[in-house]
């Protein structure tokens, strides 16, 4: 039996087919300026994605804990849903733990870095 390299899932890693790349019409002829232009696009995009992503906050994982859920069968029929049927979710302090540790880094960490992101994108888009 043949097992996949480490090189081929690198590689696969970064074919980046999130990145949702298509044939532009001017891409028959080459172009330096067009591919440019595209690719300060495509970056902008990824360095806007990813900005978002730093910036999201962990607090709203505590929003969970002591939520009410109902099962879903009891939801979806129209029986009416007594007490007993619903469930009082309580955070494990663990989780809790792990959480409060995540926003700590998110309170300590520094400033989104522009340029580590360029980077990050033209090690991805580079095959």
């Amino acid at each position: 039996m043949r097992y996949l390299t480490k090189e081929w899932y690198d590689l696969c890693q970064r074919t980046g087919l999130h990145f949702g790349m298509r044939a532009h019409k001017g891409a028959g002829q080459k172009d330096e300026a067009l591919y440019l232009r595209l690719y300060k696009r495509k970056e902008q995009q990824f360095i806007k994605k990813e900005n978002e992503i730093y910036n999201v906050d962990p607090r709203f994982m505590l929003d969970v804990d002591g939520s009410v859920f109902i099962p879903a069968d009891k939801f979806l029929s129209d029986d009416e849903i007594c007490d007993e049927d619903k469930i009082v979710y309580e955070m494990p302090s663990e989780e809790k733990e792990r959480i409060y540790k995540l926003i700590e880094k998110y309170d300590s960490r520094g400033p989104f870095d522009v340029n580590e992101c360029r980077i990050k994108f033209s090690f991805i888009t580079t095959i």
